[in-house]
């Protein structure tokens, strides 16, 4: 099981998308987890459809141009739960067929100490 985790920086910019397809390419990963995509709700799942027909995504939009976190899996090998969310989190229950489920965790923390503060409840 492959893993890839980004701080992309912009979620649908073309630049991005040039250097997802290389990582892709190269990686081959099987859950694919972006960070501070400043994407909102409609372009979140732009994003996930972009991956195609064999992947499926969950999403936390971005609060202005703020954060955004977007997240895939192969969905043939795979489920996905997602447990918690909030603007800076998210946790997900990860089910591999035919294997034991874990948790991810997807975190974007805000550059504001007193919003950051809040992750530690979690």
């Amino acid at each position: 099981m492959k893993v890839l985790s980004w701080n992309i920086r912009g979620g649908l910019k073309e630049t991005a998308w040039d250097h997802l397809t290389i990582l892709l390419k190269e990686h081959n990963p099987d859950l694919i987890l972006l960070v501070e995509t400043h994407l909102n709700e409609e372009n979140s799942l732009l994003c996930i459809n972009k991956f195609g027909h064999n992947w499926s995504g969950l999403f936390v939009a971005a609060e202005g141009r703020s954060g955004g976190i977007v997240f895939v899996w192969k969905k043939l090998y795979y489920e996905a739960k997602l447990l918690f969310s909030c603007d800076q989190l998210m946790n997900i229950l990860i089910q591999p067929l035919n294997k034991q489920p874990w948790l991810l965790s997807g975190i974007y923390a805000s550059n504001i100490p007193k919003e950051r503060s809040i992750l530690w409840k979690f």
